[in-house]
Formats: structure tokens, C-alpha cells, sequence
């Protein structure tokens, strides 16, 4: 260590002690002082005792600061790759606040992001003019940083997940150098030195706990985050989280802090996400939500969201994640560097909201607690206002499919579906059908192994190469003169059944197709290519009388369930059934009330035919009897302005 080293590691004891922070007292100080002279430690698996001499025993509280010393020595021993052009300038306005730097060209302040260091953790990001020389700009930079780290007696762990290279090549010439790395070379990228090592180039890599991807997909890091939080709420699963001796309300706090901290970290910093990814996470959180509810099995499981959240004291996924890119923004204004800046749409009165994060963060927690209580009391609003809605009135019952509607149907269990999915479950929990799916080339490649052509090579199994590799060119599948022309899709082993039975009936023929669990449109069209290919005209008969005996209507006596309501249904949570009222025929004849503005030829349809005529009155009138009125029609005016449910206030 230099002198200018041992300097610092002397302002470090003298200055910034943590015992002094905290107004520790002279015999503290005189402990601490003999618990770091003389030390000792005892290597494992070694009964000698080892005198400290030189530098840190282990887990001493100067062994990080002086770590952080050595490690800047490294770097400055690799030295920087600004010269080469290799270092990623990011553009910056000079202003920290949510505003994109558009013009990269003439941005007035550029800020090099070459290195990011956590303890004996870095990431060096590296960018070039031209894709083809990227691979050689890493393993230039890699060989330098593994000789600096050999000079000062240090090691790099090498390995997928250890250190590894994240090659991302874009731009003229990406497709090459892909399939140099990662098809040639199979990921491997050669890093000359004096002992010659090998980098493996991976698709993602966790780095502090988030997991990068070579497409910047968070599908990975939403999995990894949702493994963890899964993992600790299972660990704790029968004993705290679902256990009845524990009130709900200290079972959520521990919740808070023992799956959903784990779950959170690093959440501020993510970017949009995707639908798949926003899935998982919400369905993820709403699933262990239920599970605190402890809901009996003997009780309605229909709760909803709203009722969910109000039930628990629990934020919403969406205002998870909003309440900590709330936190991260207060951070990076505080205390953020300048090459991580914000990007997003422009905030009014940003400068006073600034000054308030840097100068009261206190101030700025309290209001990210309060906006989140707010849309906790907002879900509570929404739950008892459903709620009451649904105790008043009685839902609209699912539209019912009719048979003669469905096009798949089991024929064994005489059940007719309203799509493929549908049928599909019912067919893998009843009879144990798989749908084959290994062929997924060219139909002709299928049709031709249906039909066991000669000269077809055998699949070849192999594992899995680079995620980031494309597969070349391949030879054109030959002219076989024996394979038919492109055809309807049929099952093979039924078609070749028909063929070697020997049948005396249309009921025998029906027999065997119902034997085998197949979708009911392939059924049909086997039936239909082996009534084509027989020449006894019998069975070319027998075949006919099958089809038009083979109707979903014909073979099926229930649906199976209602079909598929569309996005638009799906998001109305509950629609109220509402009944017209049957009214006694009137002795006398009673004119018919309209309040609104809305035309009489709209409404002639709901007056009776004893009303001899339609009377007109506005909103701003008086209470008036209604029992002089055949009927009654409210015309209610649109809003002067666009507004939203009063459950759903503005915050």
C-alpha cells in the first residue's frame, strides 16, 4: 500500500468511527482498540492458530475500505478504453430531472459509464463502431483486467454464472459475429493471456441480485424475483403466514417484510413491463394474498381483487410497484449518479419537488405513505360499493352455448366444447391425450413422415446450444414421387385402421372412430380422406353415412361449459340482471310520463296501449305523484364534463 493508501485508512479511523457516531465512550474505544491488536484466526479445517501480522483478519471492520483501495488499484492498472472508443458516453442536458437528453449529437455534457463497482463485484460495459469488432474489444479488455488482478495476488472466478460476458452485437454485420460466438464457437469467446482462459457468453447473468438478459426482457428477473418470494412465503407457509393462531393483521406485517422485501428489491428501477411479465407478477401476489385469507374450502372462493385488498390491509401489485419507483426517484435525487438519469414524460413544478426530496426526505416518505393509504381506501371504497351492488341485485347468468353452435365435442363422453382449449383440458384429464407437437418444421416434412417415406434421416437429439445461436440454411426437402399432393390434416393411425378392419356395418365403422380421442374436425376429415381412397363402393357408403351421422348436435346431449366472454365482458367485474315488471291491465286510461329531452318516437314502444298519450316534464320540476301515470320513462343527460366512477376519485 502506498503512503497516500495509509493516509486514507488513517482518516477512516480517525474521522468517521462508528462508535464515536453513536457517542460511544472511552472504554468502548479502549475495547475496540484491543479487539483489533494482535488478532488471530483459525483456517478451516486447521487447528493452528494464525497471528495477524499483515492487513485484516478476516471479517474486520478495515478489511472492506482497504479492499476498496486495492480494487481501485486494479483499475487504474488496467487503465481506461476511452481512447479506443470502447467506453459507453452516455448524454446528459446537465439538469437532473425527468427530461430525455433527444439530441445525442450535440448533448452539452456527455458522462462516461465504463465501470460499476459494488464491493468485489464489476460490470465494465463496453460499446463499438462495428459489430464485428466487439468480440475482440471484450477479449482485449477481459486479458487486461484478469493480468491487473494477477499482479496484485488476486483471482477471478470463472464460470456461466461467476464472470462472463454479455454480448449483445447490433448494426451491420450482428448476424456474422453471432454466428462466429455463439454457433462456431459454441458461446466460447478466447481470452489470450500468458495462461490462456476462456469466457463463456451467456444469455443472462445475475449481477447484485437482478438478472440481466441479452434482449432486455424482465420476463427472467420477474421469474427470479417471484421464485424467491414464493420460496420464503413456503418456507413459512404453515406456520405464520396461513397459521389461524396468528391475528391477520401481524401475519400481513410479517408478509410485508419477509416476502414482499425480498420480492421488491430493485423493483424502483424497472422498466415497463411486458403483458407475460405482468402476469406473472400479479397473479403471483394476488395468490399468496388468498392464501393469507385462509378462505375455507366449505366457502364461496369468488372474492373479489377489490374485496381482496381490503380484507388484508394490502396494497395493489400496481401500487407495489409504483410506490417504489417513488423511492428509487428519490434516490437517484439525492444521491444518484449523473449517468442515471430519468427518463419519462415532464412533471410541473419539478424544481420544488426536487428541493423537497433533497432537503426533507422525511417529508417525501410520509407522502409516499399517504398516496398509498389513499389507493388502499380507494379498493376498500370499490369492494363495499360491488359489494352492495351485488347483495341488491342478481348477476346476469352466462350465456349458455348451444350444441348446434360448438365445432368440438368428445364423442366417447357425449360433451360438446365451445372451442380447441376447452377440449383439449377435458381430453387430458379423462383420457390422458397428448397433442403431439415435435414436428414443427414444414407440413410437407409431417405429411411425409405420416405417409413413412424412404430416406428420411432420423431426428437428431442433441442438446441445446446458445440461446442467442441461429440455426443455418438448410438442404431443401427432395421431390419424393410417391408423396400425395398437400392434404386436409388426418390422424394416420385411424386412417390406417379403417383401412385393415375388416367391417360388415356403417355402426362398426362408427365404433372404431369412436374409439380414438382425437379433435373432432380430424376425426371428420379422416373419415372423409378414407371414404376417397376405398374402392368397394360399400364402404365408400358406409363412410358417407358416418359423416353426416357425425354432427356435434347429433352426438352431444350438454355443453360442457359457457363460452368465452370477450376482453370487454371480462373487465366488467359484475352485471346486474335487471327484469322488466309486469304491470295489471288499467281500468282507466292514464297518460304516460317522459322526463328528458329524449324524442317520443324513442319511447313509443314502452307506452301501453290504454295510454292515450306522453307527458313531458324536465329534471328541475317538482315531485310529482306517480301513481296518475300508466308508465314512467327517465332519459338521464350526459355529464357536462368526462369524469370517472365516484369510487375511482381522482388523486
Amino acid at each position: 500500500m502506498t503512503q497516500a493508501d495509509l493516509q486514507m485508512l488513517q482518516s477512516f479511523v480517525e474521522d468517521d468511527p462508528v462508535i464515536s457516531s453513536e457517542g460511544g465512550a472511552s472504554l468502548l474505544h479502549a475495547l475496540t482498540r484491543e479487539f483489533h491488536c494482535n488478532t488471530w484466526f483459525v483456517l478451516q479445517d486447521d487447528h493452528e492458530i494464525v497471528m495477524t501480522r499483515r492487513g485484516t483478519r478476516p471479517g474486520g471492520c478495515l478489511a472492506d475500505a482497504m479492499f476498496s483501495l486495492l480494487f481501485n488499484r486494479v483499475l487504474t492498472r488496467r487503465g481506461s478504453f476511452r481512447e479506443n472508443g470502447w467506453a459507453p458516453k452516455i448524454p446528459w442536458s446537465g439538469k437532473r430531472d425527468l427530461v430525455e437528453c433527444s439530441d445525442f449529437e450535440n448533448a452539452p455534457l456527455q458522462v462516461d459509464a465504463q465501470d460499476i463497482i459494488y464491493a468485489d463485484d464489476l460490470a465494465t460495459c463496453i460499446v463499438t463502431s462495428e459489430a464485428a469488432s466487439l468480440p475482440r474489444a471484450v477479449a482485449h479488455i477481459a486479458g487486461e483486467a484478469l493480468d491487473s488482478l494477477a499482479e496484485f495476488g488476486l483471482s477471478a472466478n470463472l464460470g456461466p454464472r461467476k464472470t462472463a460476458v454479455l454480448l449483445c452485437p447490433a448494426g451491420v454485420g450482428a448476424k456474422s459475429v453471432r454466428e462466429q460466438v455463439f454457433f462456431r464457437n459454441k458461446g466460447k469467446l478466447m481470452v489470450l493471456r500468458e495462461n490462456a482462459v476462456t469466457l463463456d457468453s451467456v444469455s443472462s447473468y445475475k449481477h447484485l441480485g437482478s438478472c440481466l438478459t441479452h434482449n432486455s426482457s424482465m420476463l427472467a428477473e420477474i421469474r427470479a424475483k417471484m421464485g424467491v418470494a414464493k420460496a420464503a412465503f413456503h418456507e413459512g407457509q404453515r406456520l405464520i403466514f396461513c397459521s389461524g393462531q396468528i391475528c391477520l393483521r401481524r401475519r400481513t406485517s410479517l408478509f410485508r417484510t419477509h416476502v414482499l422485501a425480498g420480492l421488491l428489491t430493485g423493483a424502483g428501477a424497472w422498466p415497463l413491463l411486458c403483458e407475460s411479465s405482468w402476469k406473472i407478477f400479479e397473479q403471483g401476489i394476488y395468490n399468496m394474498y388468498r392464501r393469507l385469507l385462509r378462505v375455507p374450502r366449505q366457502a364461496s372462493q369468488k372474492i373479489s381483487r377489490w374485496r381482496i385488498l381490503s380484507y388484508l390491509d394490502m396494497p395493489s401489485p400496481q401500487d407495489l410497484v409504483h410506490t417504489e419507483r417513488l423511492r428509487f426517484l428519490g434516490q437517484l435525487v439525492r444521491s444518484g449518479p449523473d449517468a442515471v438519469g430519468p427518463h419519462g414524460p415532464v412533471l410541473d413544478n419539478w424544481d420544488s419537488w426536487t428541493s423537497l426530496i433533497r432537503q426533507h426526505p422525511g417529508q417525501w416518505k410520509g407522502y409516499i405513505k399517504r398516496a398509498g393509504t389513499w389507493h388502499l381506501n380507494q379498493a376498500k371504497a370499490e369492494a363495499d360499493f360491488f359489494g352492495c351492488v351485488r347483495a341488491c341485485w342478481q348477476p346476469v347468468p352466462p350465456r349458455a352455448v348451444a350444441v348446434a353452435a360448438s365445432e368440438h365435442c368428445c364423442v366417447p363422453c357425449k360433451i360438446a366444447f365451445a372451442d380447441f382449449q376447452s377440449w383439449a383440458a377435458h381430453a387430458a384429464k379423462a383420457h390422458k391425450y397428448r397433442l403431439v407437437r415435435h414436428l414443427q418444421m414444414f407440413p410437407r416434412c409431417c405429411q411425409a413422415v405420416a405417409h413413412d417415406v424412404e430416406g428420411l434421416l432420423p431426428p437428431l437429439i442433441a442438446p441445446d446450444g446458445p440461446v442467442q445461436s441461429h440455426g443455418l440454411a438448410g438442404y431443401r426437402m427432395p421431390d419424393f414421387p410417391d408423396l400425395p399432393p398437400p392434404e386436409d390434416d388426418f390422424c394416420p393411425a385411424l386412417l390406417a385402421a379403417l383401412h385393415e378392419a375388416e367391417v360388415r356395418s356403417d355402426s362398426e365403422v362408427f365404433a372404431l372412430v369412436q374409439g380414438v380421442i382425437e379433435p373432432f374436425p380430424l376425426l371428420r376429415q379422416t373419415v372423409r380422406t378414407w371414404a376417397q381412397q376405398t374402392t368397394d363402393p360399400q364402404r365408400r357408403a358406409w363412410g358417407e353415412d358416418v359423416l353426416l351421422c357425425m354432427q356435434v348436435d347429433l352426438l352431444c346431449d350438454r355443453v360442457s361449459n359457457a363460452a368465452r366472454v370477450d376482453d370487454e365482458d371480462a373487465a366488467m367485474c359484475f352485471t346486474p340482471m335487471i327484469e322488466g315488471c309486469s304491470l295489471n291491465p288499467m281500468a282507466p286510461p292514464l297518460p304516460s310520463l317522459v322526463v328528458g329531452r329524449v324524442p317520443e318516437a324513442k319511447v313509443n314502444g314502452y307506452r301501453p296501449l290504454s295510454s292515450p298519450t306522453w307527458i313531458r316534464k324536465g329534471f328541475e320540476t317538482e315531485e310529482c305523484d306517480l301513481g296518475c301515470f300508466a308508465c314512467v320513462v327517465v332519459d338521464f343527460p350526459l355529464p357536462c364534463a368526462a369524469c370517472s366512477p365516484f369510487w375511482r376519485a381522482m388523486s
